[in-house]
C-alpha cells in the first residue's frame, strides 16, 4: 500500500487513523519494538537524535546555538558488550570527564542518547575504536543510539575550568563555542 494524504492506516492500538501530513524523512518501513511504536533499532547509530536536532535548529533561525553545533559535527557512535561500564548516577559530564583525565586511551563526548525514542543531553566515553565506553549508565535498555561531538580533552578541560561545572556542549558555553575554531574543539 502507498501511504499518502489521506490514506487510512491501521494503529498500534488497534484503532484507524487517517494521514495527515507525512514528514520529510518518514518510512513507513521503520522497524517498530514490541508495542507496535516506530523505533529506531536497527536504524542509524544515532537513533532519531539528527531528525531531533535538525528540527530544533530549524526553530532557531541563524542564531549560534549547541544543537546546531551537534549536528554539524556530530556523528553516531556503536555500542558492544563492554560499553556500560557504570559510575555516579546523573553525573554523566563528570563521570566523563574524569574518565578520559585518568585514562588518555579514551575521548571525551558530549551530544544526546536517544532512551526510547527520546533524546537526552548525555556525555560518555568512547574506546580507541569509537566504541561507547558509557561510564554512567550501568545497561543500555531502552537505549537506541548514541550522538555526539567528540571533545579534545584540552579543551574539555578549559572549558570546565572557565565555567566551573562539568559539562562542553552545555547552552551557557554557546558563546564560547560560536567564538571557537571547530578544530580547537573537536577531536578527530
Amino acid at each position: 500500500m502507498e501511504l499518502r494524504v489521506g490514506t487510512s492506516v491501521l494503529g498500534p492500538d488497534g484503532q484507524r487513523y487517517r494521514v495527515a501530513r507525512i514528514d520529510k524523512g518518514f518510512d513507513p518501513n521503520q522497524p517498530r519494538d514490541d508495542h507496535g511504536r516506530w523505533t529506531s533499532v536497527g536504524g542509524s547509530l544515532g537513533g532519531n537524535i539528527p531528525a531531533f536536532l535538525s528540527m530544533v535548529a530549524d526553530t532557531q533561525g541563524g542564531r549560534p546555538s549547541v544543537d546546531k553545533f551537534v549536528l554539524e559535527h556530530g556523528r553516531g557512535y556503536p555500542t558492544d558488550a563492554g560499553s556500560y561500564v557504570g559510575g555516579e548516577v546523573h553525573l554523566c559530564y563528570k563521570n566523563a570527564s574524569l574518565a578520559v583525565i585518568a585514562d588518555d586511551s579514551l575521548t571525551y563526548v558530549e551530544g544526546y542518547i536517544d532512551v526510547h525514542g527520546v533524546p537526552i543531553q548525555h556525555a560518555w566515553t568512547v574506546n580507541k575504536s569509537g566504541v561507547v565506553r558509557d561510564v554512567t549508565l550501568r545497561d543500555g535498555k531502552g537505549i537506541r543510539g548514541y550522538f555526539g561531538v567528540p571533545i579534545k580533552t584540552r579543551y574539555m578541560e578549559r572549558a570546565i575550568l572557565d565555567a566551573g561545572v562539568y559539562g562542553v556542549l552545555t547552552h551557557n558555553q554557546t558563546q564560547r563555542l560560536s567564538a571557537a575554531d571547530p578544530r580547537e574543539v573537536i577531536q578527530r
